[in-house]
């Protein structure tokens, strides 16, 4: 995971710290909307804790406000952080699981 976090970091700007935070509310999204042997595979790949209240969003647009309510970095700021975590997952994850985290967005 602390590749992805240094990853995110480096791309968005955030802290190491914020990154980690949001990198755990991207896989509590993943977690909540996706069947459990999926979002098990895409936990092994983050290896991060999942965020329970992100479980809750409904939508992407949900996620990145409550990642920017949650650290305090602007929403286009998270939505780049949604965009870093699901291109490490794209290119870390077998097709299909890739392909099911694509159809979310």
């Amino acid at each position: 995971m602390e590749e992805l976090i240094k990853l995110v970091s480096k791309q968005t700007g955030v802290s190491d710290d914020k990154a980690q935070k949001s990198v755990g509310m991207v896989a509590g999204f993943l977690q909540g909307q996706l069947p459990s042997a999926v979002s098990g595979q895409i936990g092994d790949v983050l290896r991060a804790k999942p965020s329970t209240a992100a479980k809750k969003a409904k939508s992407a647009d949900d996620l990145v406000k409550m990642i920017s309510k949650k650290t305090g970095i602007p929403e286009q700021t998270a939505e780049k952080v949604l965009e870093v975590v699901l291109g490490y997952l794209k290119k870390n994850l077998p097709a299909p699981l890739a392909g099911a985290v694509d159809a979310l967005l």
